[in-house]
């Protein structure tokens, strides 16, 4: 299911869960339940997660990327502006975000997002934002 391999930001991938797979955890959230109006819905994912960025020599260090890579999520995420073709389409191709295989190397604790929105098909009501280990992290609420 994983392999190696340069993602479109040249940084490195372990994955190979295709864009349908993505589609899928996005399909899967439209079909269970009537758009915007779940029981209770938790994501169980992460927006950052590179352990070894966690506990490198630099670790402590300001970063850039996954400061970058936050501002994308937040901005995919929960900005009205953006209509919900636009919102999906860039949730699907995260990969090309700022610095996303860093932040990433592996899509599965990110993918609980894609069921998510996918469930409410809208930007989310509120971002929550805070540093774990010295890394941006960031949870939403719809």
């Amino acid at each position: 299911m994983y392999g190696a391999g340069a993602g479109s930001n040249g940084e490195t991938s372990n994955s190979s869960i295709t864009n349908e797979a993505r589609s899928t955890c996005v399909i899967s959230g439209r079909t269970d339940h009537a758009p915007g109006n779940p029981d209770l819905v938790i994501g169980s994912g992460f927006s950052f997660h590179n352990l070894k960025a966690f506990f490198g020599p630099d670790a402590s260090e300001p970063d850039e990327r996954n400061e970058a890579f936050e501002r994308w999520l937040i901005e995919t995420c929960s900005d009205p502006d953006l209509d919900e073709t636009e919102r999906t389409r860039r949730l699907l191709g995260w990969e090309s975000a700022p610095h996303a295989r860093y932040c990433h190397p592996r899509e599965e604790h990110l993918l609980p997002l894609h069921v998510c929105y996918g469930m409410m098909q809208r930007p989310a009501d509120a971002v929550l934002e805070l540093s774990i280990l010295d890394k941006k992290a960031s949870f939403f609420v719809w």
